[in-house]
């Protein structure tokens, strides 16, 4: 039975590399990036990332695979402005979010940063635990100012209605294109 899990997933693996082979524009790429992350293939993910960024240079999926295999590979500052690309463009994506603020921490930035990423996260999912864990520090640190107490005291404003299950559109899509409409 093993035999014929690895003969579908080559045969996957083929026909990912064929659409992506004919047509680097097509966004098959994504799929096959994701695939070979997944399966731990991280020199194929990058080099597939890399190229379909050539043809689709704004694509945040793309990115985001590529920020996380220059984490696997400590590479902290690529993953850093990837990562920080990302959020220029959709701010409301909160995974990308988590790692960012992982990665701020791990890069020693200055607490300003890391605190910016911590509001922003938890403007987006007040009600989560370990952001509301983080947002809660930065409270404590912070001198009883009374500028600082007004900021804290009211409640965050989502910068939109996110549904907790779904966080971003780009998981959304993701799993869409993995066909894992369960998690989608």
């Amino acid at each position: 039975m093993g035999g014929k899990k690895q003969m579908k997933n080559s045969l996957s693996y083929k026909k990912l590399e064929f659409f992506f082979a004919t047509d680097f524009k097509s966004p098959s790429f994504i799929i096959l990036a994701n695939k070979y992350y997944n399966d731990r293939y991280y020199k194929k993910a990058e080099k597939v990332c890399k190229i379909g960024l050539e043809q689709d240079p704004c694509n945040n999926i793309a990115k985001y695979i590529l920020a996380k295999i220059y984490l696997v590979n400590n590479q902290l500052i690529k993953a850093e402005k990837l990562l920080k690309d990302i959020i220029k463009i959709d701010r409301s994506n909160i995974n990308v979010l988590l790692v960012l603020i992982d990665v701020s921490k791990m890069l020693k930035r200055s607490s300003n940063t890391i605190e910016k990423y911590i509001k922003i996260a938890h403007s987006i999912l007040p009600d989560n635990k370990s952001i509301k864990n983080m947002f809660d520090e930065i409270k404590v640190k912070k001198s009883p100012s009374k500028k600082t107490n007004k900021l804290f005291l009211s409640a965050p404003q989502p910068l939109m209605d996110v549904d907790i299950k779904m966080a971003t559109k780009t998981m959304y899509n993701l799993m869409m294109k993995q066909h894992k409409y369960d998690l989608a």
